[in-house]
């Protein structure tokens, strides 16, 4: 259970409502993150246009963009967010064999040239190890893309930070990303 109590439609002020129903119409539902930010409802707009871009209007495609998700939240070991994009990277095509090479993608014959560029970005800066040298694998992709893909580690290295400050659950109906990190329960 989150340390504050999620704003649903039942208990919201009138601001709270008004950005809850807009999480809604984008989204078709109100996940546990959005009903916690409420509380903010100005954070609450500013994430979610940073989230909205990040899943949908960046230059890099679906899939790379999932395997980059997957990738950033595996290394921070944040369930919430694996859980919720095991489904969108299927959607997107990845394979269910990826997934699991994830955590070695180094030695995987599932990773091509691009891909392994954009993982060695992800390795090297979603826990902020080395930033900088991380920096020359972006410059395989055009100035855009490189942008979008930074952008997209940066918001799912923000995100952990309110999940686990507020303890927000994941979904224990899925496998949680440390099994998929290790190989073992």
């Amino acid at each position: 259970m989150a340390q504050l109590k999620y704003v649903r439609e039942d208990i919201a002020d009138a601001t709270q409502a008004s950005v809850i129903a807009s999480v809604i119409a984008d989204r078709g539902s109100l996940p546990d993150i959005c009903a916690l930010m409420a509380h903010s409802p100005q954070g609450l707009v500013a994430y979610e246009g940073f989230s909205r871009f990040v899943r949908t209007s960046t230059s890099i495609d679906n899939r790379l963009r999932e395997i980059i998700i997957l990738r950033t939240v595996q290394l921070l070991g944040i369930d919430y967010e694996w859980k919720r994009h095991l489904q969108l990277a299927a959607a997107a095509g990845v394979s269910d064999e990826l997934i699991a090479d994830l955590a070695s993608w180094g030695t995987s014959s599932l990773v091509d040239a691009r891909t392994a560029a954009a993982l060695r970005f992800v390795d090297r800066t979603a826990t902020g190890a080395d930033s900088q040298a991380a920096g020359e694998e972006l410059m395989k992709f055009s100035p855009t893309e490189a942008v979008d893909i930074a952008l997209v580690v940066g918001f799912y290295r923000l995100v952990p930070v309110v999940v686990t400050a507020f303890n927000i659950a994941a979904d224990d109906r899925l496998p949680p990303a440390h099994i998929c990190m290790t190989g073992v329960d």
